[in-house]
């Protein structure tokens, strides 16, 4: 099968409750990017994943995009051509190419090539093991650890592995933990903090555990002769695999509508984007 459709039958389940993303035109448009950037950066290809990243960054230039049809004014002619909707796609595959040089070792795949072996001393072969891996390894088993000691011997003790969880959660950067307004929010504070953006997800991910952590730990009363008390145990593997891969989120209360890039950032729960049209096909 050719690497056009693989990229267009991901394209065609992307956010499927959408009705933006069912337009005939975003998933041709969605379809050209993706094929671009994979015949830019043969190094790294398409993979799974990469289409759901690059749909949030086509719905947020589009939403503030201009118009062709727009009256333009002659102060205007200038910021309607740069923010003209023709621009929407050349726009959205900058910021997707901007993006994955912050994550792009999350998607590597290939194994790199070995350096040729030394005349003399011994050859010191590790098995490779993929940068996202590393990654998902590095959340549960360093950070968790130094955080919640008490959650991470629970995970551990349950056999949940951090791939499992892991390679959804930072190869899509949380557009399936969220939805898609409150993880444009995630995005904007990701992308403009002075941190380093991979290191700043990890924490996240760690921020995500502690949030439902009474979910991943059962808390049941315990009568003694004395006083009553809480004991804390585990929940089961299935309990929170659950809550790991359907993460429950809190939505933003109604009624609060503004652009993606004019929120405050120190109370987003106070806004919510508008959605904006499909273009015709």
């Amino acid at each position: 099968m050719g690497l056009r459709k693989i990229i267009q039958q991901d394209v065609e389940r992307t956010f499927p409750d959408m009705g933006y993303f069912r337009s005939d035109e975003v998933q041709h448009q969605l379809t050209n990017v993706l094929f671009l950037y994979s015949a830019m950066h043969p190094d790294i290809g398409y993979r799974q994943g990469m289409h759901e990243l690059l749909p949030p960054l086509f719905y947020a230039i589009d939403f503030d995009s201009v118009p062709e049809a727009h009256e333009v004014f002659e102060t205007d002619s200038l910021f309607a051509e740069f923010c003209s909707r023709s621009w929407v796609a050349a726009d959205s595959w900058a910021l997707f190419s901007a993006i994955m040089q912050k994550v792009f070792q999350w998607y590597e795949w290939r194994e790199p090539a070995l350096p040729p072996p030394a005349a003399l001393g011994p050859v010191n072969l590790k098995p490779y093991v993929p940068p996202i891996v590393e990654a998902c390894n590095r959340i549960q088993g360093n950070l968790l650890k130094s955080v919640d000691p008490t959650l991470y011997e629970a995970m551990q003790g349950a056999g949940i592995e951090p791939q499992i969880y892991g390679l959804q959660w930072l190869r899509l950067l949380f557009t399936r933990e969220f939805p898609m307004d409150e993880a444009m929010m995630l995005w904007d504070g990701l992308l403009a903090s002075s941190h380093p953006t991979p290191s700043l997800v990890l924490w996240l991910c760690v921020a995500m555990f502690i949030r439902i952590r009474t979910k991943l730990m059962t808390r049941l009363p315990c009568y003694s002769s004395h006083s009553p008390q809480i004991s804390v145990i585990p929940s089961d593997y299935s309990t929170q695999l659950t809550y790991l891969l359907r993460y429950q989120t809190c939505r933003i209360p109604e009624p609060y509508t503004t652009s993606f890039y004019s929120f405050d950032m120190l109370r987003p729960w106070r806004y919510r984007p508008v959605l904006p049209q499909a273009p015709h096909s």
